[in-house]
């Protein structure tokens, strides 16, 4: 390779944070000399900090990312002020899911409401791609009016940007991956040795006294189970360490709708592929879980297990009734 096709795939950077104050969660500006754009962040706790005395009265486009009681959400934005929008959305109510702001601004390049308008629209695809996050749009958002060539000018200058989003501490751009519980490093599953079983005298039965519970849960402590509420199909799954855990056992559609997405597709496959999902006897129409899988998010487990167009709807708390016991 010459010097010039290394330099032309080059897109290696350095990214410099700057924090304001000792708060390691505070307000930050995340850059980098090789990008034109940069990433303001800070808690949306923090508006009125942040913005006061007119500070941050930039042109950006931005994601209000946070949640609710219908898993993982983000808002994407743009403004010609970003410190004034900012102290707007602050008072409105329908905002309070938002924890995080993820601005993107340019000190290098000059910018108008059409480039804004433009990456808010990826931003916004980039957020429905991934599907991490429930995109939550806002009514009639400024459709961008630029030239196949300043769009593709945008398209390279938010590229390279996106590195600084993800080090600024957003999710909600990229998918992450698909992890089965167990999973070793290498990303294959992981097999459980094989247990030799004891051999014991067939009349010894000093452990066989005590009654069975049926229905008991096997969920860690603290977490609530979900059940799938989707046609026939059973499903059970909790939040844990930031993952929502399908349970082993739980069954898959085999047959996707068609407003799947492309990434949803992908990750059914994968499951398939990788031995984690495995056709049901006598049915043609469902897989089941071999093993417990770990999905980024609810909203994403009920989309790759229901093969249709969102997920985070499809669960709900699961109405357990007291164990079942029967004496021994």
């Amino acid at each position: 390779m010459t010097t010039f096709e290394r330099l032309l795939n080059s897109r290696q950077h350095t990214t410099s944070i700057s924090r304001d104050g000792t708060d390691i969660y505070g307000p930050r500006l995340v850059s980098s000399d090789a990008v034109v754009l940069a990433v303001h962040t800070f808690p949306f706790s923090a508006v009125a900090t942040v913005t006061a005395g007119g500070a941050l009265a930039l042109p950006a486009a931005y994601l209000l990312v946070g949640g609710d009681a219908s898993g993982n959400a983000a808002y994407v934005g743009e403004t010609g002020n970003l410190g004034r929008r900012m102290q707007e959305h602050a008072a409105d109510d329908s905002k309070a899911f938002a924890a995080e702001v993820f601005a993107i601004t340019s000190s290098k390049q000059r910018t108008d409401k059409n480039d804004l308008a433009h990456w808010q629209q990826r931003l916004s695809d980039l957020v429905e791609e991934a599907g991490v996050a429930r995109l939550i749009k806002g009514v009639n958002p400024c459709r961008a009016n630029v030239t196949p060539q300043r769009a593709a000018e945008l398209d390279r200058m938010l590229a390279d940007a996106l590195p600084l989003v993800f080090d600024a501490g957003c999710r909600c751009l990229l998918p992450a991956p698909l992890t089965p519980c167990g999973a070793a490093a290498g990303g294959t599953l992981a097999t459980a040795p094989a247990v030799t079983p004891a051999v014991a005298a067939e009349d010894d039965d000093g452990d066989d006294g005590g009654p069975l519970e049926i229905g008991v849960t096997t969920v860690p402590i603290g977490a609530e189970e979900q059940e799938l509420v989707y046609a026939d199909l059973w499903a059970r799954g909790y939040e844990h360490q930031g993952r929502f855990v399908v349970a082993a056992g739980s069954e898959m559609r085999k047959e996707a709708n068609p407003s799947a997405n492309a990434l949803t597709i992908e990750r059914r496959n994968e499951l398939i592929e990788k031995g984690a999902a495995v056709l049901i006897e006598d049915r043609d129409d469902r897989y089941r879980l071999e093993r417990p899988v770990g999905f980024p998010s609810l909203s994403i487990a009920g989309k790759v297990l229901t093969g249709a167009h969102g997920g985070s709807e499809k669960w709900r708390p699961l109405r357990t009734a007291a164990p079942v016991i029967i004496a021994g």
